[in-house]
């Protein structure tokens, strides 16, 4: 049901329904008014700390390796992978966790670097099933979270399953740093502690399931210990390396080693994502990018509102359960183009076109109930 009292932040297109944001007396939602940002700089300067604390540690450590990297196929984490092989003497252990939703790109990806570069790696392989359990179970839950971000909570409880099962596999190795390769932006908004992530998803899927996921040994290993005796997050970007994606992708295809859609997210179950925003939240799953986009003045701010109005009205017009007819596919590429006309930003046009129309067909693909 449409809200009828949804108001749109004046400087972006944050709105009343997504979750987390307020909207002040002056139209100003709480996001512009930078509510968030003494915290962001507290967690940015806390990643710079640590991430410098680890350039004096491998001067002296003496253990088999420095630092376990997460890799994961995309390109920010293929880009730090190759300035390690290429310009440091850090010895790494590159971990990777190879669920069912990985993209055919992100696997290409990852084969080419396994082929350009020697470096030591795990490939951590997981059972279909548990995912299936993690995206039924959450796609059921009645609970609807009110903190910022939360209609990407499908997305994140594979980044929290992910982020979980990397830091026990580097405890049993006794690697006390770990490279998360999170860009400037995402480096302010992340919650870094392992606990959290633990708290996270013992409450959406309980005790037991937690300890039978990974191991009641494990959790309680990390819980009980003293957090400085523990593996520390670092992110290159926080202060090693400069980030600039398009030099980043640049550099990743000219050494042979990147292909893909830079705007995809590195999994197929992308389209569910965006029907969970919609289903739970009734909130369009790429607003934060976008509202982020208006505030750049990348685009502008009524030609934003207009797509967000005629989006949300032709979700709610469609069944999700069904694969779209002709007409409703030619009308939800007409509203697409007025946002990103494809002849213009054919990446970001194919990624959201897709996205929608492939929500039927992910969603039974791997018997996830929308």
């Amino acid at each position: 049901m449409k809200n009828k009292n949804k108001q749109y932040c004046s400087n972006c297109v944050l709105n009343s329904d997504v979750p987390g944001v307020t909207i002040n007396e002056n139209g100003v939602c709480n996001i512009c008014q930078m509510d968030y940002i003494a915290d962001s700089k507290l967690k940015y300067k806390k990643m710079m700390r640590k991430t410098l604390e680890f350039s004096e540690y491998i001067k002296s450590n003496k253990d088999m390796y420095d630092c376990m990297l997460m890799l994961s196929g995309g390109k920010d984490s293929l880009y730090v992978l190759s300035k390690l092989c290429e310009e440091n003497d850090i010895r790494f252990l590159a971990y990777t966790l190879k669920h069912p939703y990985l993209t055919d790109d992100a696997l290409c990806n990852l084969e080419s670097v396994l082929k350009k570069y020697d470096f030591d790696h795990v490939y951590i392989r997981c059972k279909d099933e548990i995912y299936q359990m993690m995206y039924q179970t959450i796609f059921r839950m009645k609970t609807r979270y009110n903190l910022f971000d939360s209609h990407r909570m499908a997305c994140h409880v594979c980044v929290c399953f992910t982020i979980v099962s990397s830091y026990i596999y580097a405890v049993k190795m006794g690697i006390r740093y770990i490279i998360i390769c999170t860009d400037p932006e995402q480096i302010g908004t992340m919650q870094m502690d392992i606990r959290h992530f633990i708290e996270i998803f013992e409450e959406i899927y309980g005790q037991k399931c937690l300890h039978d996921t990974f191991g009641r040994a494990n959790i309680e290993t990390i819980l009980n210990a003293d957090k400085n005796s523990l593996p520390q997050f670092i992110s290159p970007y926080a202060s090693l390396i400069p980030y600039n994606k398009e030099i980043i992708v640049q550099e990743l295809k000219d050494k042979g080693i990147y292909q893909g859609n830079t705007s995809l997210h590195k999994c197929k179950l992308s389209p569910v994502l965006y029907a969970y925003s919609l289903k739970k939240y009734k909130v369009y799953y790429g607003i934060i990018r976008l509202s982020n986009d208006v505030r750049q003045k990348k685009i502008k701010r009524e030609t934003a509102i207009s797509f967000l109005e005629r989006y949300m009205n032709f979700m709610e017009s469609v069944n999700l359960k069904k694969e779209l007819m002709e007409d409703e596919k030619r009308i939800l590429k007409e509203i697409i183009s007025s946002l990103y006309p494809p002849e213009e930003m054919p990446e970001l046009f194919d990624f959201e076109f897709t996205n929608t129309l492939d929500i039927h067909h992910t969603a039974q693909m791997y018997n996830i109930d929308i």
